[in-house]
């Protein structure tokens, strides 16, 4: 397998996408690893493949990795959809907002169940670029400064120090903590990326006849097409439109993922745009209007109720649910089961969930 490289070692911001295109869905198995001259036992070796396609050396400076294009880091999530492990950000001694300003942060999931790392196998699922917001910032500053005055505190809310290297070694590194590398990464999407769309499906809410007519009016899922076709190429996340009544009732249950998949990861991803039926409901002269655009990403609490429900669905115990529901659709010419968002339960969601930008 060839490794592709860009065409220089700093990438320019308008290489970002590039590195997406390099990246995205490259399976780092044990055969490319050792491909790449790495060993497969080694901690690090998922980083370093990575750092090897984008032709990046490897490098200790207190700099990012990317100059001015930020510091690229990579993280790897268990099968399930959770991270594994704290990100490290860069030696105590050293400031971790110079690397946190700006991070291309490549995450992989494993691709099974192996345990030994010598056998484990990752896909890339995303890369994302992140540059925190004011109320972050301020958040990791406040974090920092009581490190550095207590290198042990658990006192704080993203940062915490912990030995770094080899074996033994009393050196320690600043690190982005396992239990928050999640929320980290939410609050940014939401607050940047998420706002952008939000602004743009907002700024012309309308979905008319006209507006579909590439769309053949038996197509029942145009009106989704048409919206998904409005947002960026590139655009990672899923998009789930649905019609609501006078009240923001939906009048269906929402589609989350499929059966085999977690409906608490597909949800970090999906945003939901409620539409209201303006004029000729049903027909294929129908026009809807956007009246509202949610980034469904579950807080910690809402991810326990939604385990709770999966618990509670596998065990036949579907009415006691309170968000989720088993159900089959039709898919690629077969039926198949999948996960839900229950029509009573979708405006709840919503408004639990309602992750505005701040």
């Amino acid at each position: 397998m060839a490794v592709t490289r860009l065409s220089s070692p700093h990438p320019q911001l308008h290489e970002f996408e590039r590195i997406r295109e390099l990246l995205l869905e490259k399976q780092l198995t044990r055969r490319f690893i050792e491909r790449l001259g790495l060993d497969p036992r080694d901690k690090g070796k998922w980083g370093k493949a990575v750092e090897s396609i984008l032709g990046i050396a490897p490098n200790s400076s207190p700099l990012p990795d990317l100059g001015s294009d930020g510091e690229l880091k990579t993280t790897v999530l268990h099968r399930g959809g959770h991270f594994r492990e704290s990100v490290r950000i860069c030696m105590q001694g050293h400031d971790p907002l110079v690397k946190l300003a700006k991070i291309v942060l490549v995450i992989a999931r494993d691709l099974s169940d192996a345990t030994a790392i010598e056998h484990r196998e990752v896909i890339v699922e995303d890369v994302l670029l992140l540059e925190p917001t004011r109320l972050i910032r301020h958040v990791l500053e406040a974090d920092r400064d009581l490190l550095r005055r207590d290198a042990r505190s658990k006192d704080t809310y993203f940062l915490e120090t912990r030995t770094a290297g080899t074996k033994g070694t009393t050196t320690r590194g600043y690190y982005l903590k396992k239990a928050r590398v999640q929320e980290y990464t939410d609050e940014i999407v939401r607050a940047t990326s998420f706002r952008e769309i939000r602004e743009r499906l907002l700024a012309d809410p309308r979905v008319t006849r006209r507006m579909l007519r590439r769309y053949s009016a038996s197509n029942k899922g145009r009106f989704g097409q048409f919206i998904r076709h409005r947002l960026p190429a590139n655009l990672r996340t899923g998009v789930r439109t649905g019609v609501v009544d006078a009240e923001g009732n939906s009048k269906e249950d929402l589609l989350v993922c499929a059966e085999a998949d977690s409906p608490v990861h597909a949800l970090r991803r999906l945003l939901y745009v409620p539409m209201r039926v303006v004029s000729g409901e049903g027909t294929a002269a129908e026009s809807r209007r956007i009246i509202d655009v949610v980034y469904l990403a579950p807080d910690a609490l809402v991810v326990h109720a939604l385990q709770r429900d999966r618990w509670l669905v596998r065990h036949r115990r579907p009415k006691d649910a309170l968000f989720l529901r088993l159900k089959t659709r039709y898919f690629e010419g077969a039926r198949r089961w999948a996960w839900y968002l229950k029509r009573n339960a979708v405006k709840r969601y919503a408004a639990i969930v309602r992750n505005q930008p701040v």
